[in-house]
Parts: structure tokens; sequence; C-alpha cells
């Protein structure tokens, strides 16, 4: 088994657990700090946490990119996260008014 992902330089130590329901398996994924992200209203984000993914939470259900890599070299191996897609939320709609004309 490789090095822990979660521990080199320029990583989140940060994790997303994947239970699977049907078989009762969890299973860890490391975050890159540079995973792209989609938020809540469809647009997608570089370069900061994940809104849906609160520090020291649980329970969120997200969609993961997920890709096998395989190993090069020195280098491991193994599932990589490569984007992550919050719950949708429909987007807010807002009436749009016309100032009235003032008496004059």
């Amino acid at each position: 088994m490789g090095p822990d992902p979660s521990r080199r330089p320029g990583r989140l130590r940060q994790a997303v657990h994947h239970q699977c329901e049907r078989h009762r398996q969890v299973t860890g994924y490391a975050l890159p700090s540079d995973v792209t992200w989609r938020n809540a209203y469809g647009v997608w984000q570089d370069g900061t946490r994940p809104a849906c993914l609160a520090p020291l939470s649980s329970g969120q259900r997200i969609t993961l990119g997920v890709i096998s890599a395989a190993p090069v070299g020195d280098a491991p191996g193994g599932s990589v996260v490569v984007w992550i897609e919050c719950p949708s939320r429909p987007i807010p709609r807002y009436p749009i008014v016309s100032p009235s004309s003032a008496p004059g």
C-alpha cells in the first residue's frame, strides 16, 4: 500500500467517506485542495472548499467524480476524486418590479 494521499503537501486534511447501503461498505477518499466542485445552483467552483462539505460534519449527500489512476513509477495508483457536486437547489426567482412614478 502506498503513502496516504491526504498527508501529501498541498492537500486538505479532509476525507470523504462513502457508504454503500446495499453492501454495508465504507470507502474513504482524500480530497485534494484544488478539487473542482459544483455548487447548489450548478456553478462550477475552483480554489475553495465545497460549501456542502463542512469540516467535522457527516451525512451530506454529494456526488463524487472518481477515476482509477494506474501506478506510475514510485507513485501508487488508486481512486482519485476529480470533482464534487453538491445537491442542487432551485434557482431563486424574483419578480421584476418597476418603480412607481412619483406624483409631480
